[in-house]
C-alpha cells in the first residue's frame, strides 16, 4: 500500500509525502526480508498469504486508513512477540521491526493530527 500511495502522490506533485511513503516501503521490505531470511536459516518454513489491499487516491483517506491499519498491526505484532517463545536473535529482529513500525504509527498519527489542525489544503501545500 505504501508503494502505490507513494506513486499516486508523486504523480500528483506531493513529492515530500511520496518520498516519506516510499522510504517507509523500502525500510519495511528490508526488515521483512531480514526476518524471513533469519527464519529460513533456522530451518523454518515461510508461508506468505497475500491479502487484498484497498488503494485510496485521496491523500486524507490514505493517511487515515494507513494509520488505522498500522495501529492494528502494531498491536498484533506486540501480542505475537509477547506470546511467542523466541530465541534472543529472533526476538531482537522482531523487536527492531516493532520499533520501526511503532515509529511509523506515530508519524501517521501526527499526519492525521496535522490534517485536522491545518485542513487538508494547507497540509497538502506543505507536501509539495
Amino acid at each position: 500500500m505504501h508503494y502505490v500511495h507513494a506513486q499516486i502522490n508523486k504523480q500528483r506533485g506531493f513529492g515530500k509525502l511520496a518520498s516519506r511513503m516510499l522510504e517507509e516501503y523500502e525500510e519495511e521490505m528490508g526488515s521483512v526480508a531480514e526476518i524471513i531470511n533469519h527464519l529460513r536459516r533456522l530451518g523454518g518454513s515461510i508461508e506468505v498469504k497475500p491479502e487484498a489491499v484497498t488503494i485510496y487516491p485521496d491523500v486524507e483517506e490514505q493517511i487515515r486508513r494507513e494509520y488505522e491499519l498500522q495501529h492494528q498491526g502494531v498491536a498484533e505484532l506486540e501480542a505475537a512477540i509477547k506470546s511467542a517463545d523466541l530465541d534472543m536473535v529472533t526476538d531482537n529482529y522482531l523487536q527492531s521491526y516493532l520499533d520501526d513500525e511503532t515509529e511509523h504509527e506515530a508519524w501517521l498519527k501526527q499526519q492525521v493530527e496535522l490534517i485536522e489542525l491545518l485542513g487538508i489544503s494547507n497540509y497538502l501545500a506543505k507536501q509539495i
